[in-house]
């Protein structure tokens, strides 16, 4: 049995929940894109632009599986879509946090010791001007996590409805 294409209505959710899908990755590039160039959290952004662009990978590969109903280009197997499903999770969920954790870290900087206080103060205002989206540069790709959390469970449903091929019997000759 096919998997669903475009016309049927399991593939018209997909397509919606898939194009949800993008648009939280760019909007996710977009927020950290914006904290990057603003306040210099180069390095902290790493993370969110890292799950952004596998995210967009799986996502846009699989929608241009589904919007297809001549069958021209073809769509990834169900074992493969949970196997990438699991790793985007993993990546959107981890890879984000622990990259901005690393280079916030956990205690408060102490920038007067290095710089003069006017320059401290200059750059504190910058950074608190962009907390929203940095804050949003790791929100998103963690509930990305919940998407592909729904991607992986429908991909279990396609690879269970499919039919098993009965093996032939065994025939001594």
């Amino acid at each position: 049995m096919a998997r669903a294409r475009f016309p049927a209505a399991y593939a018209i959710i997909q397509l919606f929940l898939r194009g949800v899908s993008v648009a939280l990755c760019i909007a996710t590039l977009a927020s950290a894109s914006y904290a990057t160039s603003r306040a210099g959290y180069g390095t902290g952004m790493i993370g969110a632009f890292i799950a952004a662009i596998l995210t967009l990978f799986v996502d846009l590969a699989e929608i241009s599986g589904l919007s297809d109903p001549a069958r021209h280009v073809r769509r990834c197997t169900e074992n493969a879509l949970v196997y990438l499903e699991i790793l985007t999770m993993a990546v959107c969920g981890i890879v984000p946090i622990m990259v901005l954790l690393a280079f916030l870290g956990l205690q408060r900087h102490d920038c007067e010791v290095y710089h003069p206080k006017e320059e401290c103060d200059e750059m504190e205002s910058r950074r608190r001007e962009v907390r929203l989206y940095v804050d949003l540069s790791w929100i998103l790709p963690v509930s990305l996590v919940g998407l592909h959390l729904i991607f992986a469970v429908l991909a279990c449903v396609d690879c269970f409805k499919r039919r098993r091929r009965r093996p032939e019997p065994y025939r001594l000759r």
